[in-house]
């Protein structure tokens, strides 16, 4: 057993129309920084989430 590793995926940080100014602002600041370990070895997404490989 490993510690588990948490991931939100965009489907759940962000909605197409999303209008609140601190998830704008979170959205903004990593945009372009990589998937953040979302796709490693170690990473579980739910089998019907839109960002899982």
């Amino acid at each position: 057993m490993v510690a588990p590793e948490v991931h939100w995926t965009w489907s759940l940080v962000r909605r197409a129309d999303e209008v609140r100014p601190a998830v704008l602002a979170v959205v903004d600041a990593l945009d372009g920084v990589g998937d953040l370990g979302l796709h490693g070895p170690q990473a579980w997404l739910p089998a019907g989430d839109p960002y899982r490989r």
